[in-house]
């Protein structure tokens, strides 16, 4: 809640390295997780529209 903070340059630079890093392993797979998601919806969606054709 911020009652400790880092003091020196080295721990704010460590900080805020730590910061990005976690920013980007959230960030970074969201994409794949939302292509695939999309690509295997539309995969059902024609697989159903096939079936009621048949």
């Amino acid at each position: 809640y911020g009652d400790m903070v880092p003091n020196t340059i080295a721990g704010k630079i460590f900080g805020s390295i730590c910061s990005l890093s976690g920013v980007l392993v959230i960030a970074l797979p969201v994409p794949v997780i939302v292509s695939n998601f999309s690509r295997i919806y539309h995969q059902n969606q024609r697989a159903d529209k096939m079936r009621a054709q048949q």
